[in-house]
């Protein structure tokens, strides 16, 4: 037979074996030399014991499956298994002197009828041993529902029951303590105390879960208080204990691993970003050095092709060929920069932003004398990260909180989560285009004027990643905000050079290679000739990768005065973020640090 739950199984020994036994064993007492009645025996180990002392038993079970089971499994001379319910018993009436009734009334609904019909086959003098769970203790304090159960009672109306259908009823109440205990409620035959209260008193068993009665219309027989003992670790918190303790054992170890794993990969990232930051140099280097001797063959070259020499000096045009050839090779570089190396950014058109970057910030993590006033602007597209944020937002001694979600749902959702920390903001629903740049750029254009100094992050996901997203995002945090003394750092750089117009994170070695235009390039040159700035799809860009930042007002400004509308922003999908207005607006950030006149810096990790 199968563990369903429905029907207690020998065979399965936890918690209920204590309980059901023990109910058999009180019942054994009262069976010797009486013809007993075991209605819905189950699998028919109750029936069984009560043989052992009874002078006949039948065992009454609603499916014949459970019969024919018990049948073969339990045989005796003074045993017999019969098909029948608890409302229709299949034996005749004044038939027995003992009915045993365990867990069964809470599995009907017409409970009247089942006590009505037990009256029936009872003898005068009959007695009916009946217990059912009290709802109050079995379901109601745990908070658990038994699916088999149809209508439970409360020990209240367990006792009204009995006392509609019998003279006289004796209660007792059963639990696990560990073991299983049975003791009557009367004041002089057994009290209770509670271990953590021990001036607490109570007649009878304290808490019982179980109700057992002894009913029927003639002198009632006395049973003793009675404990059936079990091991504790038998108990069901002591396995499933156990069990969890196994879980989190293995689940440490795992983590153990994993972390053994990212120290081992945040080693290599390390060096990986020393090795990329020395060939940085080194290109840039290589580059200054070669655009400084194309600018001076184009000049040499440009003299030459003027002077009467090359007029009047007819052999040298021999040379001609290659000389046009050197001229073509100097005229395809235009200048990147002209930027002297004091540090002027005067005249970087065709714009090498890279030029614009102030190289030796310098994080000093002292309180600020005076804290400008700050506006925080969050895009809070997963709900599930705003704690995260603020985390961040938390780092800052003042700030005006503005947030951006796409639905009135997800609003309500960052509306419990800023109650319970006792935070004010400003939320605004904006469409779901544009990802986190349009809410940001068009849901509080009104705002973002008013502050000398804006922190904005959004809850960045990444799915697509994985893991790697989830660490990416976390990095970005850290490195804007991760601590007081990281943010007061980041103020002082602002207040220290007024030049300085936007702080970003820095770029992992896994996410170099995306620092490119790739499909931007057409909606980035139309956005840059509003400014009169042209620049070829071979022109060497930069930018705040995740799209995170600080900064200060006017360097958004150019973006702000474009005046775009969400329609601008088409949908996109996830995989074809390339040529979208938002992506090419990423990449324009540290262009409108350029257009205000200002620099733009990279923070340490």
């Amino acid at each position: 037979m199968l563990d369903t739950g429905e029907r207690y199984m020998p065979d399965f020994d936890r918690d209920w074996t204590l309980e059901h036994v023990h109910r058999y064993l009180l019942a054994r007492e009262l069976a010797a030399g009486k013809d007993v009645l075991d209605i819905a025996c189950g699998e028919g180990y109750g029936s069984a014991l009560l043989a052992a002392r009874a002078r006949q038993v039948t065992g009454v079970d609603i499916s014949s499956e459970i019969i024919a089971w018990a049948s073969r499994k339990y045989q005796a001379d003074n045993l017999r298994y019969r098909e029948g319910s608890a409302t229709a018993i299949p034996l005749d009436e004044n038939s027995v002197d003992l009915v045993v009734s365990f867990e069964t009334i809470e599995h009907l609904a017409e409970q009247e009828a089942m006590l009505r019909e037990i009256k029936r086959v009872l003898r005068p003098q009959g007695v009916l041993i009946i217990s059912s769970p009290d709802k109050y203790e079995y379901s109601d304090i745990p908070g658990f529902h038994n699916e088999f159960h149809v209508r439970e009672l409360y020990a209240e109306e367990f006792e009204r029951l009995l006392n509609d259908n019998f003279t006289h009823h004796q209660m007792l109440g059963q639990r696990i303590v560990f073991g299983s205990l049975v003791a009557g409620s009367e004041k002089d035959s057994f009290v209770s105390w509670q271990k953590d209260s021990l001036e607490s008193f109570f007649p009878g068993l304290s808490h019982a879960e179980y109700c057992i009665a002894i009913a029927g219309d003639g002198v009632l027989p006395a049973l003793p208080h009675s404990i059936l003992k079990g091991t504790l670790e038998e108990a069901d918190k002591v396995v499933n204990l156990r069990e969890s303790l196994n879980k989190a054992q293995n689940r440490i170890h795992e983590l153990e691993q994993e972390l053994v794993y990212c120290q081992k990969l945040c080693a290599d990232f390390q060096q990986q970003l020393r090795r990329a930051w020395e060939e940085t140099r080194g290109v840039e280097e290589k580059y200054r050095g070669e655009t400084a001797y194309r600018i001076k063959v184009q000049n040499e070259l440009e003299a030459l092709l003027h002077s009467h020499s090359w007029k009047m000096t007819r052999p040298l045009r021999s040379v001609a060929a290659g000389l046009r050839e050197l001229r073509g090779l100097g005229r395809q570089a235009t200048p990147v920069a002209d930027v002297p190396d004091d540090g002027e950014r005067s005249g970087i058109w065709p714009p090498d932003v890279r030029a614009l970057e102030m190289r030796d910030i310098v994080l000093d993590g002292k309180e600020p004398e005076r804290f400008p006033r700050t506006g925080v602007f969050l895009h809070v597209y997963y709900p599930d990260i705003l704690e995260e944020m603020l985390q961040c937002v938390a780092m800052l001694p003042e700030a005006d909180i503005f947030i951006s979600t796409d639905s009135a749902e997800k609003r309500a959702c960052i509306r419990r989560t800023l109650d319970m920390q006792g935070l004010a903001a400003q939320i605004r629903i904006c469409p779901n285009q544009g990802w986190d740049i349009a809410p940001f750029l068009i849901g509080f254009a009104d705002v973002i004027p008013e502050y000398p100094l804006i922190l904005r992050l959004h809850s960045k996901c990444s799915p697509q990643l994985g893991e790697t997203g989830t660490a990416w995002r976390k990095m970005l945090y850290k490195t804007l905000a991760g601590d007081r003394e990281r943010v007061n750092g980041i103020v002082n750089a602002f207040t220290a050079n007024p030049d300085l117009g936007m702080a970003c994170p820095p770029v992992l070695p896994y996410y170099a290679r995306a620092v490119h235009m790739g499909g931007n390039y057409r909606q980035m040159h139309e956005l840059l000739k509003r400014f009169n700035i042209d620049i070829r799809p071979d022109t060497p860009i930069d930018f705040p990768m995740g799209s995170m930042f600080w900064c200060r007002p006017q360097v958004l400004a150019p973006w702000l005065s474009c005046d775009f509308s969400y329609e601008d922003f088409a949908p996109q999908a996830e995989d074809i973020r390339d040529s979208s207005l938002a992506h090419a607006l990423e990449r324009l950030f540290f262009f409108g640090c350029g257009i205000a006149g200002c620099r733009w810096a990279r923070l340490p990790e």
